[in-house]
This record gives structure tokens, sequence and C-alpha cells, in this order.
């Protein structure tokens, strides 16, 4: 009914059309694709969504849209999420095929299987490969790069303009990372290789390759390198400075326990940086000291979210954090959890909110550290210089009594929520 009532009321010049449909029939996914047929101008096409999968059928609908007409002047497509394998590859290899005035690509968690074991009908790399004009390629969560460095090199080759590229938790090697620095793109500008497990090898070539050829880059993400080793690590973080355009770094889990001084060094560089994850980054009170050195001596007035949340911060680290981030007036997000700070250390991060250095401050997460009482007390008094707070954790902190959390609970200020309960 939907599909008759779009054919008979809806204008043809239509340029976005976004499809969410949790499952369909083989007839319903046909009368998507007849319908779609009509919208011959339609330049933006938006096709299931995480929380809803679209079936098989509703992709035939598509390919059979773009068979007859519908396609032509595509510019964004988004099949994220669709479905799984090789059902899907095989559709996306004959969408693509006429779609090639593509701009915009995304096929994030499809499941899309390593191509050496694919036949032809199936290898997703030479669809994509038509789409030259291509900037933004969203091919994470699949596994059609997996020991498939030539594919990834010929994309990168046949759409030179590409400028967001996401590769999350695809495995490409040490091969495939040689493949992506070797490439004659150079004016990337989102990069994401976050969980791709990789190795020292890896880490050493994307170090390189950051240091001589991706100054540009805005956006960086390569978390989840868990198993590089500390010389690996301190290389990637003096690569780090020469990213002058930096505003986005992810490091989560990648180990910065050795490191700290040449991330602070490079962090500290850097004037656009805005946002930083360094959760569970191995930083100690030492590497934390470090690192806000390098902050504090680079002048770095620019952050507005820091992540360190479950490391090994004591006091001393929390202390020297506070000083260095006290010059960022505009930090909006900082995360504390799970660390090992103290009364004293809670004093110091207190001090540039008392002053009101961090008045656009809106979350602060200090949960599960050491913290008491009396210092909490002071903090959430504090918290009135801060008028965009509206997260304060605090829960997790054994030392407190139950009348202290149930105090604590009722000094809440709105939009301020405090969470007092372990």
């Amino acid at each position: 009914q939907v599909c008759k009532w779009l054919n008979k009321e809806l204008p043809e010049q239509i340029e976005s059309v976004t499809l969410k449909v949790r499952d369909s029939g083989v007839v319903s996914g046909k009368q998507v694709g007849t319908c779609l047929c009509r919208f011959s101008t339609t330049k933006v096409l938006l096709f299931g969504s995480a929380e809803a999968r679209i079936s098989k059928h509703l992709l035939e609908g598509l390919c059979h849209a773009v068979q007859n007409d519908f396609g032509s002047g595509l510019v964004h497509l988004n099949l994220a999420h669709s479905g799984y394998g090789g059902e899907v590859a095989r559709t996306l290899v004959k969408i693509l095929g006429k779609c090639t005035n593509l701009t915009h690509l995304n096929v994030n968690g499809n499941g899309l299987m390593a191509e050496a074991f694919s036949p032809p009908e199936e290898q997703v790399t030479a669809g994509i490969r038509l789409c030259s004009r291509l900037v933004h390629l969203d091919v994470g969560h699949n596994s059609i790069f997996d020991g498939n460095p030539t594919g990834l090199r010929s994309v990168l080759e046949d759409c030179p303009d590409i400028t967001y590229l996401d590769l999350s938790s695809t495995e490409i090697g040490a091969e495939g990372m040689r493949a992506l620095s070797e490439a004659s793109n150079t004016a990337l500008l989102h990069l994401s290789l976050s969980d791709c497990q990789m190795c020292d090898d890896v880490a050493e070539l994307l170090a390189g390759t950051l240091s001589t050829k991706w100054g540009a880059i805005q956006h960086l993400d390569i978390g989840g390198y868990k198993e590089i080793h500390d010389g690996s690590a301190t290389r990637l973080a003096e690569s780090l400075r020469h990213c002058s355009a930096l505003t986005h770094l992810d490091l989560e889990d990648v180990p910065c326990q050795s490191s700290g001084k040449e991330l602070g060094a490079s962090l500290g560089a850097l004037r656009q940086l805005t946002e930083v994850s360094l959760a569970r980054a191995q930083i100690s009170d030492v590497s934390a000291c470090q690192l806000a050195t390098g902050l504090l001596l680079g002048g770095c007035t620019s952050i507005t979210y820091l992540d360190l949340d479950s490391n090994e911060i004591g006091s001393a680290g929390a202390r020297a954090l506070a000083a260095a981030l006290c010059q960022c007036h505009g930090l909006r997000v900082l995360y504390l959890g799970s660390n090992c700070i103290q009364e004293e250390g809670l004093v110091d991060i207190t001090v540039p909110i008392m002053m009101g250095q961090w008045s656009e401050l809106e979350e602060l997460d200090l949960s599960a550290n050491r913290l008491h009482d009396r210092g909490v007390r002071e903090l959430i008094d504090a918290s009135r210089q801060c008028p965009a707070l509206r997260v304060l954790d605090i829960s997790a902190n054994h030392s407190m009594s139950d009348q202290e959390r149930v105090l604590l609970n009722n000094l809440g200020y709105k939009p301020l929520l405090v969470f007092a309960v372990s």
C-alpha cells in the first residue's frame, strides 16, 4: 500500500530517499524497486540501518531499480548494515556497476567476505573501482581487504580523490598498510583503522606515512593497537606532531605507558586538536605527568574533549593534568573514571572548576577512583561555576558512607546529574 501511494502521490523530483524497513517479502521488495525507478533525480539514498536490517528482497528491488536508470544521478549511497555475506556482495557488485557517479559510499557492517575466497561476481572491490569519483568510502566491519593488499591498492589508485576512509575492524595486515602508505593519495582527511589487530610492523609503517604524506589529516582513529611494543608506540606518538591539521585523535587501548613524553610533545604542538581519546592506554602517574608537561609547554588551549578513562593515573598525574588543562577554557568533556585518584588529586581538579576556568564543562567523570566525602562535597559546591554541567559521575567511590551518598544525591543542581550510588 505504501508503494502504491508513493507511485501515485509523490513527485518524481525527489533528491533524497531514506528506507528503513525491518523485513519484507519478495513482492514488496520488487514494489520498492519499481517505485524507486520513478525517482531518476535522486542524489542521496540511505538504505537500512543498524536497528533495521533490510532483507535481500529489498536489495534485489534496489538492484532492479538501478538496472532501469535509477541511480544514474546518485552521488550518496548508504547500504550500511544491510545484510550479510555473499548475497549482499553479488547484489552490491551489480548496483555499483550502474552507480558510477557516486562520491559517497557506505557499506559498513555487511560481513562482506575476504575476496581471496570469493567468486568474481562477489568481488566488491571491482565495483568500487568503477566509482572513480569517490571521496568518502566506508568499508569497516567487512573482510574484503583481509589478505587482499592488491584490492586495496587498486581501489586507492582508481579512486584517487578519497579523503574519508574507514577500514575499522578489518585485518589489512602489514601488506595492506604498505599498500595504503604507497598509494598516490595524499589528501586523506579522515582515516579510521581502529580494531585492526595491528602489530609493530604496521605501526611503524603508519608512523612513517603520518610523518611524510598525511600532514593534512584531520581525524585519525587508530584505537585498539593492543599488541604494539614500546618502541613502535613511541615512534607512532612522535609522528603525530607532523599532522598539523589534526582535530580528532583516538588512541584507545594503545599502550602509552612509555611514550608519555613524546605523546605530550606532539599533542602540545597541535594547535587545532579538539578531541582526544586515551582510554585504556596504560597511562601511569609518570606518563600522565609527561603528557601534561607536553601540553603545557606546547601551549595547547584547543582541547574540548579528553577521555582518560581506565588508566593508572593517581593524584600526581591528576594534579599535572589539571594544571595543563586549566588553559583549555573550552573544555566540555573530561573522563577520568576508573583511575587511582585520591583526595589530594581531586582538590587540584576542583580548582579550575572553582575559578571558572572550565565554565563550559558539560561532563565530568570521576567514578571508580578513591575519593572521600569531603572532597566530593567541595567539588559539587564548586560545580556551580559550571552552568553547562549536566553530568557529574562520582559513583563507585566506596569510601563514602551510605549517609554521604544520600546527602550528595540531594545536592544535585539542575540540570546537573550526580551519580552517587556505587
